[in-house]
């Protein structure tokens, strides 16, 4: 073979070997995008089911620890203020609220609530879109209380020492109306 033969076989042998190796790299890094996609996605949804929801609470308790500070009680017209663009309300509310904000949870925005409880602070999260399947704990350090299902989604009510949260969490079941928009549309 002449050398200009030879050379000219080999240019086209590379190129062909080259070729292959660019296309499996590129199909592997397709691969290895989909598997991480999948992987997060599953790790996402263990991480925010509505199984986690309790853990979720407790967070946003927890980054949110300037809500408890507050002391005095909130007037009527100034808890109306806060809960009515929301689309809050209450049939009866509840004596000694000294913190209310909206905030967001997983689904949307929803209500952080304080009330003074016998011992000390009582949170309420009302989280509109957020819906559980049956009543469930919320436990953890210095925390205890429940999460509840409600027509609308789900509520919180969590002691931060110890104070029963059965007669609040009853009557807020029974008194809180939310005339919104379900998460899944807007807010």
């Amino acid at each position: 073979m002449q050398p200009e033969k030879e050379l000219e076989a080999g240019t086209v042998i590379q190129r062909s070997t080259g070729w292959w190796r660019q296309t499996w790299v590129r199909a592997a890094s397709v691969l290895l995008l989909i598997g991480v996609s999948i992987a997060g996605f599953n790790l996402a949804q263990q991480l925010f089911s509505a199984e986690n929801l309790p853990q979720l609470v407790v967070r946003h308790i927890q980054k949110e620890p300037e809500m408890l500070g507050r002391q005095r009680p909130l007037g009527e017209m100034e808890l109306m203020k806060v809960l009515t663009p929301m689309e809050f309300s209450l049939v009866a509310i509840p004596r000694d609220i000294t913190a209310a904000a909206p905030c967001w949870i997983r689904k949307g925005r929803g209500m952080h609530l304080v009330v003074q409880g016998i011992h000390g602070p009582v949170t309420v999260l009302l989280m509109p879109g957020e819906h559980v399947p049956r009543a469930q704990n919320v436990a953890a350090v210095s925390l205890s209380g429940s999460l509840v299902p409600t027509e609308w989604g789900s509520m919180a009510v969590v002691s931060h020492a110890g104070d029963d949260v059965t007669p609040l969490l009853h009557s807020l079941q029974r008194d809180v109306r939310w005339k919104g928009m379900p998460a899944s549309v807007s807010f």
